[in-house]
């Protein structure tokens, strides 16, 4: 998944529309590998989660710079994969940009956004365990 921060260092995470099987709960955008993310025989990782990451928020390569690393955690029986993505504006101008997007969309998966600069602003309860130790650990550095 991509591990989306505006260019202030902030980091930005979706919140799961009613209609999806996690509503309410809030991730970074991402989703599961389509067959078309198959490159010779390989899940192409990274291409997958460029390609979500245009589909649920509209962002294009124009928009970021892409980390040239991957952080991987394990929490029990999950393993995630997050590269980091910089956007070139601010969260917030991005915000805006990703909820314009958003309100074009017939099919939406995400219902808003939300900017996490601090400890104070994640939420345990809607974020998933790994979320929050991702953001826990790329906070305290």
């Amino acid at each position: 998944m991509a591990a989306l921060q505006g260019a202030d260092g902030a980091f930005i995470l979706g919140e799961m529309g009613t209609a999806t099987s996690n509503a309410g709960k809030i991730y970074f955008p991402a989703g599961t590998p389509d067959p078309k993310d198959v490159r010779e025989g390989r899940v192409d990782l990274a291409a997958s989660a460029l390609r979500e990451l245009e589909e649920e928020t509209g962002l294009t390569g124009a928009d970021y710079a892409v980390a040239p690393r991957w952080t991987v955690l394990k929490l029990g029986q999950r393993i995630a994969c997050l590269r980091p993505i910089r956007c070139h504006l601010p969260a917030e101008a991005v915000v805006a940009q990703i909820h314009a997007a958003l309100e074009r969309q017939e099919e939406r998966e995400l219902s808003r956004m939300h900017v996490v600069r601090a400890r104070a602003d994640i939420d345990p309860a809607r974020m998933p365990a790994f979320i929050v130790a991702f953001l826990e650990q790329a906070l305290a550095r």
